[in-house]
């Protein structure tokens, strides 16, 4: 439920003010992340 939900608000981060976050670097931290990520959480 957690990682869920930070995942959202990383989404709507990125939509509404990308300043500050490292762009170039979240696809490397999403692909981490979902690797150990429960199904309910992987996409498909």
């Amino acid at each position: 439920m957690v990682a869920s939900a930070g995942w959202a608000l990383t989404a709507d981060r990125v939509a509404k003010k990308p300043a500050g976050l490292d762009l170039p670097g979240l696809p490397g931290v999403i692909e981490a992340e979902m690797k150990a990520a429960l199904d309910r959480l992987q996409w498909r």
